[in-house]
């Protein structure tokens, strides 16, 4: 299943990370709890921190659980197939 889509977050870490789970869960039509942790890829903590602290156009890609994942300013999740 190919999804992509856009969520808008409050730019606190926890919220953002749990966009990314929601995102690559609903691609492949599972629950978050089915997949490996995210902190195993990168630092939730770290990518929430970059959003508070940044004013610029910031964009996070990186691969989680075959899926490419890209977080905006703002909070936007977009979530594809893999690189």
């Amino acid at each position: 299943m190919d999804w992509s889509g856009r969520t808008n977050v409050d730019r606190r870490g926890d919220e953002i990370a749990l966009r990314v789970l929601e995102g690559v869960a609903d691609a492949d039509d599972r629950r978050i709890s089915d997949l490996p942790p995210l902190y195993s890829t990168l630092d939730p903590d770290a990518l929430g921190a970059l959003f508070r602290r940044s004013d610029s156009d910031l964009r996070v890609v990186f691969e989680y659980d075959d899926k490419t994942v890209t977080v905006r300013e703002g909070g936007r999740v977009t979530v594809d197939e893999g690189f």
